[in-house]
């Protein structure tokens, strides 16, 4: 996107989802900073290399987000995860991201892993 170009529809929805309509300006501004921080508290987390491609982007987010949920007992809820998260002092984007995965029962970290670089 340049300076002068404008996002798509699709880009400032997918940034603005979750908003409690009605909204006032200062709100949404207020949503897409906070988006914008987590986005950017993500990639902090990256390890310093070159990434060819989104797919590798999310397999080193995966990665890290397991670190934090290694030593949970499998089947494990959303809740547990969470916990378990906290309880290593995981970063605030991983909880945040376990926290918005479905609440069901996960057999695997992998099950975790997949459905986090879904969220």
């Amino acid at each position: 996107m340049t300076e002068n170009s404008l996002p798509s529809p699709a880009l400032l929805q997918r940034h603005l989802h979750g908003v409690n309509y009605p909204a006032t300006r200062d709100e949404l501004l207020d949503r897409a900073r906070s988006e914008c921080a987590r986005v950017i508290g993500t990639l902090m987390l990256l390890p310093d290399r070159t990434y060819s491609r989104p797919t590798e982007v999310n397999k080193a987010f995966g990665e890290i987000a397991r670190e934090a949920i290694e030593d949970i007992q499998y089947p494990a809820g959303r809740t547990d995860l969470v916990q378990t998260a906290q309880e290593h002092h995981a970063e605030m984007v991983i909880i945040e991201a376990l926290s918005e995965i479905p609440d069901r029962d996960y057999d695997s970290p992998d099950a975790v892993v997949l459905e986090l670089v879904e969220v």
